[in-house]
């Protein structure tokens, strides 16, 4: 397997889509909206794109985990000396672009907030505290149960789970035998299948959910066995096939959570059809999505997917409140006829912003992270 996998970067392309359009009704939620608008919410959920995400990073954290391992015992190194590396490289990755669009939220809410958007700075800040903690999914539903509208910060959830998986699983492979750590995993997501989780935020499981992430895990071992090349589905090469098969996989991400979020066994479905796609992926033989040029856009998009994601729903708000001050100065109020330039405004300002961030956060503090870490002994 090369050192990035473009096929892994389209899916967090696709990922990140998903979960745009699943938050767009935080950009447009005036009254009447279209007909057609409401059967595509009603009848499909977009926020599969989370479980997508968890699958790929429980697949290339595992990887780059297992790459450093085997390193060490071709060079005698420490696995502990990696796993301290990893967890710098990993703080410089995710803390300072995660905190800073928590403080714009903060700053948002008490000077820029005349529609009442953002909601109320005592709860923004009380939330920031759980975020900043990284324990935010075990406070979430209770909020949310509270009548809190979590939305400004609501995102960070999945975060959390995250970051708490990046702390245990080191651990894991360090004090566990494979053969024993997969054991245990796969009785993990056994145990999780029929766990009543019925979406968003009406039980306290429904953020506590990592049955994708342990796929992933799964996932990445396969990759190291020789059952994965014998796995490979030569039947996929006709590009028909391909694009047939996609549309299939996109379909059951965003079919499986509209249609059986009443059964306890809703998420677990859709974490297979994440996992299926991540393993199409693996075999690097252009399955996942043939799209020739516009494996760039994919590209981009996948590599921005962290910034789009603690961005977009900041954006969206702040063009609502934009939006409400200039129906206010003009004496109208928005409607529909607002739509498409609130819609355009809203993507444009994510996107640039997460360009921004990505050029003067993420890769500069990635690459400090990675020297800081090659210090660590």
């Amino acid at each position: 397997m090369s050192a990035k996998n473009r096929e892994v970067e389209s899916l967090r392309a696709v990922a990140i889509l998903l979960t745009l359009f699943q938050h767009l009704p935080i950009l447009l939620p005036w009254p009447d909206p279209p007909a057609w608008l409401k059967v595509v919410y009603d009848r499909l959920a977009f926020w599969g794109g989370v479980d997508l995400f968890f699958v790929i990073s429980g697949f290339v954290v595992t990887q780059s985990l297992l790459n450093a391992f085997a390193g060490t015992a071709n060079n005698g190194g420490s696995r502990w000396v990696e796993v301290k590396r990893f967890w710098v490289r990993r703080a410089f990755r995710l803390f300072p672009l995660a905190w800073l669009w928590v403080a714009i939220v903060l700053i948002a809410t008490g000077c820029f907030n005349d529609s009442a958007v953002f909601g109320s700075l005592r709860e923004n800040a009380s939330q920031a505290l759980w975020i900043l903690l990284y324990v935010y999914n075990w406070f979430a539903w209770s909020l949310s149960a509270a009548g809190v509208d979590i939305a400004p910060l609501g995102v960070y959830w999945s975060l959390a789970v995250e970051e708490q998986f990046y702390l245990l699983l080191p651990m894991l492979l360090l004090l566990l035998k494979p053969r024993y750590l997969l054991t245990g995993l796969a009785v993990a997501i056994a145990a999780q299948f029929f766990l009543w989780r019925p979406a968003p935020w009406v039980e306290p499981m429904w953020g506590l959910r990592f049955e994708a992430l342990v796929w992933g895990v799964l996932l990445a071992f396969f990759v190291h066995m020789p059952a994965h090349a014998a796995s490979r589905p030569a039947w996929m090469e006709p590009v028909a096939v391909r694009w047939l098969v996609n549309a299939l996989l996109l379909a059951a991400i965003v079919g499986i959570p509209a249609a059986l979020m009443q059964h306890s066994f809703g998420t677990g479905l859709l974490a297979v059809a994440c996992a299926i796609y991540i393993w199409l992926a693996s075999h690097e033989a252009e399955y996942v999505f043939p799209v020739g040029r516009l494996r760039l856009a994919f590209d981009w998009l996948g590599a921005r997917s962290y910034a789009i994601y603690v961005i977009h729903v900041t954006a969206f708000m702040l063009i609502r409140e934009a939006s409400f001050r200039i129906a206010r100065a003009s004496g109208t109020i928005p409607d529909w006829d607002w739509a498409a330039g609130c819609l355009l405004s809203g993507l444009i300002l994510v996107f640039v912003c997460a360009e921004i961030c990505h050029r003067a956060i993420e890769l500069p503090l990635r690459s400090y992270g990675r020297d800081i870490s090659h210090k660590i002994t």
